[in-house]
């Protein structure tokens, strides 16, 4: 899988770029939305789920939002 680039709007919540990371090339769950933007759940370093939104542009993945994951995606875990 390619290195993803992490925007600035992804650092909004304070989540650094290794736990962005680690969530995002250990994910556990895609969420299937209907919009531009794919989104993943996956753990920080620390165990935490966090949800991390990206975009592929040409060829580089681009994630643009990162938080810890809220309740309406963790419901069928």
């Amino acid at each position: 899988m390619l290195e993803p680039v992490i925007h600035n709007s992804a650092k909004k919540h304070g989540i650094s770029d290794e736990n962005i990371r680690h969530a995002f090339h250990h994910f556990i769950r895609q969420v299937d939305e209907t919009n531009e933007i794919e989104i993943v759940i996956g753990p920080d370093l620390s165990g935490n789920l966090m949800e991390i939104g990206y975009v592929v542009k040409d060829t580089k993945v681009i994630i643009i939002h990162s938080m810890k994951a809220r309740h309406k995606f963790l419901r069928n875990l």
